[in-house]
This record gives structure tokens, sequence and C-alpha cells, in this order.
């Protein structure tokens, strides 16, 4: 093979032709769940630590579908365990606060965090590690954040085209729409995964269910849910602290948030903060793909009790 080719190929992603033989650089599946360059393979001795993960219940999981709120709410998850120390937040990137365990590289440290162990993951409930599955009486803590999937497959479509990662997908967004309501994007199907873990959560104590809507227009009512799930104690000014030090324009600018210093993002293509608005999707939906989605969004929650806001 031309290894011009296949550095372009590894760099840009496959088949930039159409919505669905579009492949994201070094495109796998692991556990069910399609993942990208650098993630956790079938059979390697990171997915051996992946799935003997020892975690006790002083631990924290974040877990969401991509581009749902995820950095909000590890930012408020990481503050809660460490005494609103907004200045100790800024001192170290989000990354290096959290471990990302589908990440290979992340996943190695996670044996020697010291505790609590604060973890990031966007894989649907039955993709956890075995040991989680397997241990219901020490799982830690987990923190879910949904974001209504209008606004998700947009702030995802803009994420595809800035990450390195997903390939700097040059494709439009009708082409990314197919891809979204086809199953066909990295982690896969947003109904799924957010269904799993809405009934898991009714199911099993140990999961808040959390959605980017109601932090959005009540995040101080929302720090103190997250903070008595957390079983931790909060003043009333400390809650004003963190509802301005997460607020979204305090998010944008702080650069040990921000993925500023990332080497995946292309921030002149898209920044990673983009506008963490609810509604934005009326600027790209037409109204047959509005008309489309919503008929597949009231199929598939159908028979549960999840509903979202779009506005």
């Amino acid at each position: 093979m031309d290894p011009k080719s296949d550095e372009h190929d590894k760099e840009m992603g496959k088949n930039q032709e159409g919505p669905l033989t579009y492949k994201v650089p070094d495109e796998h599946v692991f556990k069910g769940v399609k993942l990208h360059d650098g993630m956790l393979h079938e059979g390697s001795e990171e997915a051996d630590i992946y799935d003997n993960l020892e975690l006790t219940v002083d631990d924290c999981i974040v877990a969401s579908y991509p581009k749902s709120g995820t950095t909000w709410t590890q930012e408020i998850v990481w503050l809660l365990h460490h005494g609103a120390d907004t200045d100790k937040a800024k001192e170290t990137t989000l990354t290096e606060r959290f471990s990302f365990i589908e990440m290979i590289q992340q996943i190695r440290k996670v044996p020697e965090m010291l505790p609590p162990k604060l973890i990031k993951t966007h894989v649907p409930y039955s993709s956890l590690p075995r040991n989680y599955l397997n241990n219901s009486t020490t799982r830690p803590k987990v923190v879910y954040i949904a974001r209504n999937p209008k606004d998700t497959a947009v702030s995802y479509f803009h994420f595809y085209r800035a990450n390195r990662a997903y390939g700097l997908y040059k494709g439009s967004w009708s082409d990314f729409f197919e891809m979204f309501i086809n199953e066909y994007t990295v982690y896969g199907c947003w109904f799924k995964h957010v269904v799993s873990w809405h009934n898991f959560a009714k199911m099993e104590p140990n999961i808040l269910f959390l959605k980017y809507e109601d932090m959005k227009k009540k995040p101080t009512e929302q720090i103190h849910k997250i903070a008595t799930f957390l079983g931790k104690d909060i003043d009333k000014e400390e809650v004003l602290k963190l509802t301005e030090h997460t607020k979204f324009e305090s998010m944008k600018s702080n650069k040990a948030v921000n993925y500023s210093s990332s080497e995946r993002i292309d921030a002149s293509v898209s920044p990673f903060m983009r506008k963490g608005q609810i509604g934005d999707w009326k600027n790209y939906f037409t109204v047959a793909q509005n008309e489309r989605f919503m008929m597949m969004y009231e199929e598939k929650l159908k028979g549960t009790d999840l509903t979202f806001e779009f506005e």
C-alpha cells in the first residue's frame, strides 16, 4: 500500500464520499461498541485491565453518550470531591483529573490512581467493565448525563469535523444526520444508549440520571442534587461558586477544561466547547429531517417515561 495513502487515511478518515461508508481512523468494535484510533481493542492487555478494573463505593464514574455535557458534569463531580476548590481545579487539566477508560493510554493509569478514582466513559451500560457488572455490592457511584438527541447530533457533527481521532470529517450535515440516525457514529445508537442507562438508573441506586437541559435551566438545583447523591455537604456559598465556575462561558475560557491544548482538536474548525445552547438544532435540521427524526424519537422512546426538552 502506498505509505502516503495510508497516512492520509489515518489522518483524514476513509471514504469521505458517503455517509454510510465513512470510517474514522482505526475504526473497530470493542464489546459491541464502535471505537476509533487510540482506544481499546479486544484481547489486548489494556482490555484485560478494563475488565478487571477494581473500583469501590468511594469512586465515581461520569457516563454519557458523546457531546451530552460530559465535561461539565465531570468538573462538578471533581469539585464536589475536592471541597469546591475552583483554584485547584484550574491548575490541572480535566484529562489528568479523570481517566477516560476507553482510551489505551488512560486505562493503564487507573490501577495506580489514588482514591477517589474519578472515571469517564461513553460506553453503553452493557459494555461496562466485567468487574463492575459482576460485583453489585462494591459498585462506584455513576452520574449519567443525557442531552436531547437533536442538539447532541449537531454537537457531535462539529466534534467529528474538528477531531483528528474522528478523521476531521469533511461530510455535510445532511450526511452526518444519516450517520446519526442509522447508528453509524462512534458509540452507536443514541436511543439504545440513553434508554439502557435510564432503565438501569431506575433499578440501581448507585446511578444518578441527569439531563443537560435541567442542568442548563436549573444549575444550582442540579448541583445540589449531585452533591446529595455523592454524599457531599455543600453550603449555599459553595453552590453559587460552583454554578459560576461551571457555567458555559466560564468553562469555555478555562484552559483546564476547554481542550484548547489538545493535539486532537482543531479549534480552527470548531472549538471543543462551541455554543452550549438548548435548541441549536433548529439551525441545522430541515423540516423534513425534523419530521423524520421526531417519528423515530416517538417510536424509540415509546413505552418509557423518558422525555427531553428541545428548546
